[in-house]
């Protein structure tokens, strides 16, 4: 059965659809991507030990390299945690069989181990342990430093799925675990507590040590709680049909709750429309909860350790996190969250104006919310850093959002609202990826041009405030783009080209 299972897996990899058609030059380009990263990986790995010298000439290097694996890996973490399919994709197909569900579970959840994202690791991790590792300590030291590696790898694997499995589930206590990661990973950079290159250093200094054997048990212990884990989870989530779990939430809590917009007129109850919209459905809802989690990570660019010309390129992507989180992950899809039935929107009575300055309203609604919120904490861990901040959130609230929703207008791509976010690019095209570079770049054209802080910000807050004292200019402009693209919009929402 297993060979049966791998040779369909080794099969599905050459019959994707991404080699087909218009999505060629896509499956193409990934391709190039991953080839890029890997070569990256390989000549870092090979010239580590050149690097890490030269940035810290009077540490021996496995000390140093020894320090920054758990941070290395909390990178990587993040990276997968967006990036990393989920294997219940895969064991649908075969649910209709007679086949042993938790046989097949097995094959599938070790089958992830084979993901890209624990492979490219290795072509960093590899050469650096044939040049540095395996020819300064004896085998069997080396061989448990590797295993330690290879573990590190596996439970970051595990942990991504445990926890996905945790927020579909149960959002709240997803969300919690969630955070509560991010959060201590920030506070420890932000604030210099060092616990993690502390114990990461105590944990691979040991393994190279007699007792490597020992501590290799212990790091194996967690990943076998974790695996099982993660199995008692897919155990129960995986479903030939699973209608329940495909139905709305229910929304009387939240009706009670936005009663008082309906008093605002049709501004009000289109705002309270994008509200339920977001709530009683899976993809939006996800996209809110992983906005919070960029703003968490929006702390981690407050670090001391960005000074100079590297805090003016680091910093403001920072500072669009913190109060535009929302906006950035949200309000890129504004108008393809009604794909489903933007065909009713077009055929009733709704002015185009309203409907735009409603989502304005909601979007700069986000900021605002997320600027109080995080004010307290930008207050206390970086107040030489507040105004700039500050100046920020105005840039967001009248430039971001404006432009956020005017390049809305430009999807055409239907979106299924029921679907998991995660790993997840229906209706995704490049310009939501690079539309992140026309607003990084005046605010750090004016901080490199501007020496002096204060004035910088004033500049870039400035230039928020007449943003958004300028509504009056954007709202007709997005509403004729809107207008000039319905048809389009409305034909590549049904599935069909514009």
């Amino acid at each position: 059965m297993y060979a049966t299972l791998l040779r369909h897996y080794w099969k599905s990899l050459f019959r994707r659809t991404t080699w087909t058609g218009a999505n060629l030059s896509l499956g193409i380009a990934s391709y190039l991507l991953g080839a890029y990263i890997i070569l990256h990986c390989l000549a870092i790995g090979f010239f580590a030990d050149i690097i890490i010298k030269k940035i810290y000439p009077d540490i021996a290097l496995m000390a140093v390299a020894n320090q920054n694996l758990l941070l290395l890996a909390a990178i990587l973490f993040c990276c997968r945690f967006f990036l990393q399919t989920f294997p219940r994709v895969r064991t649908r197909p075969y649910l209709h069989l007679p086949i042993s569900r938790p046989g097949l579970i097995h094959f599938f959840q070790l089958l992830t181990l084979g993901n890209f994202h624990n492979i490219y690791p290795l072509f960093f991790a590899l050469p650096f342990w044939f040049k540095n590792v395996l020819p300064a300590y004896p085998a069997g030291a080396a061989l448990s430093w590797l295993s330690g590696v290879l573990l590190l790898l596996a439970g970051s694997n595990y942990l991504v799925i445990g926890l996905r499995l945790l927020i579909g589930h149960k959002l709240l206590w997803g969300g919690a675990a969630a955070a509560g990661l991010a959060g201590v990973v920030a506070l420890d950079k932000i604030l210099a507590w060092q616990y993690a290159d502390a114990l990461s250093g105590y944990l691979f200094g040991h393994l190279l040590g007699r007792e490597g054997g020992l501590f290799l048990v212990a790091l194996a212990a967690p990943l076998a709680g974790l695996y099982a884990g993660v199995f008692k989870g897919l155990s129960k989530s995986i479903f030939l049909d699973d209608p329940g779990r495909a139905q709305s939430r229910n929304v009387d809590g939240v009706d009670r709750h936005l009663a008082f917009l309906a008093r605002y007129g049709p501004i009000g109850h289109l705002i309270q429309l994008e509200i339920k919209l977001m709530w009683r459905n899976k993809r939006p809802r996800q996209v809110l909860f992983m906005s919070l989690v960029f703003v968490l990570m929006g702390f981690s660019y407050l670090s001391p350790a960005y000074e100079g010309n590297i805090a003016i390129f680091m910093a403001p992507f920072g500072f669009l996190l913190l109060s535009g989180g929302l906006v950035l992950n949200y309000g890129q899809f504004m108008f393809s969250w009604e794909s489903r039935y933007f065909d009713g929107t077009l055929v009733r009575p709704i002015d185009f104006r309203a409907m735009v300055r409603a989502k304005l309203l909601f979007l700069q609604a986000s900021c605002l919310v997320l600027f109080l919120l995080t004010s307290p904490v930008v207050a206390t861990i970086a107040p030489d850093r507040f105004a700039l901040f500050a100046a920020f959130f105005l840039y967001n609230f009248g430039f971001t959002t404006a432009l956020y929703l005017l390049l809305a207008t430009l999807n055409f791509k239907h979106i299924n609202l029921r679907q998991s976010s995660f790993a997840n690019w229906n209706a995704t095209s490049i310009h939501h990826f690079i539309v992140i570079l026309p607003l990084m770049v005046p605010p750090i054209l004016v901080q490199y041009l501007v020496a002096d802080a204060l004035l910088s910000a004033l500049a870039i807050g400035g230039f928020g405030l007449a943003s958004a004292l300028a509504r009056r200019l954007w709202i007709p402009l997005i509403a004729r783009s809107l207008a000039g693209r319905k048809y389009r919009m409305g034909a590549g929402f049904r599935g069909r080209k514009g």
